[in-house]
């Protein structure tokens, strides 16, 4: 592996670049997030759509600050639901949601250049969702949902002039390739006339990802591997229906 970041800034490099924990964001995948938009845009046209803003608090290895280390985060997404046969109680719904999360780097010391992206992810997945006949302005719902879930991670910059006792200068860039799992989805909430706040807990799975360490003086790739971490999310959703 990389000798060179593994003798410079031996914790926080060993675990976050050496051993990648894929933070950082990069849209190498284009035609994922495309995908993403126009499977919204085509939802619209019939049925019950909910458009969604999220607000992400990071769970597990995401959240783990010897691992990801993500901070809380934001998001957008949307929900398209189908009444099962003639009821008015039970629907297939399907969702797409892009949620973004940044990664902490209160622990960068002095003199050490750390730049990072976040995290994002997108998620697309179907279920059934039970809405129950509580009035009629207020409903309360459940859901369970499976699908994808697509990593889209980018650069992770590091410089250093000679840090600590090191004589030798860094300049480095870790890029990731985009890796894709199955995702879960549970949760529930309440829809007050065409409003709907609730909660969605997001097991987003382990997507395998490869990635590459360069050297930006010579342009040489000193090091290259392939690692994975678990991807888990809470979500609070608030969303309005059209």
């Amino acid at each position: 592996m990389h000798t060179v970041i593994k003798a410079f800034f031996a914790n926080y490099v060993s675990e976050r670049v050496v051993q990648p924990s894929f933070k950082g964001v990069k849209m190498r995948s284009f035609w994922m997030a495309s995908g993403f938009v126009a499977s919204l845009a085509v939802s619209a046209v019939a049925g019950n759509f909910t458009l969604l803003g999220a607000f992400s608090l990071p769970q597990g290895d995401l959240g783990d600050s010897k691992k990801a280390n993500a901070e809380n985060g934001f998001g957008v997404g949307g929900d398209f639901s189908v009444p099962l046969q003639a009821s008015n109680q039970l629907f297939i719904t399907t969702t797409g949601l892009f949620i973004h999360n940044a990664e902490n780097t209160d622990d960068v010391p002095s003199g050490v250049t750390y730049d990072a992206g976040g995290w994002n992810n997108i998620s697309i997945l179907s279920g059934v969702k039970f809405v129950g006949n509580n009035s009629p302005t207020m409903a309360f719902y459940g859901l369970a949902q499976i699908g994808l879930n697509f990593a889209l991670l980018g650069d992770e910059d590091l410089q250093s002039s000679g840090y600590g006792y090191y004589s030798y200068d860094i300049d480095e860039t870790t890029s990731y390739e985009a890796g894709t799992s199955l995702a879960l989805a549970f949760g529930g909430g309440v829809e007050v006339n065409r409003f709907n706040i609730g909660l969605r807990y997001l097991i987003l799975g382990k997507p395998k990802l490869k990635y590459e360490i360069t050297d930006n003086t010579t342009g040489d790739v000193i090091g290259k591997g392939t690692g994975k971490l678990s991807i888990s999310i809470l979500a609070l959703l608030v969303g309005f229906s059209f």
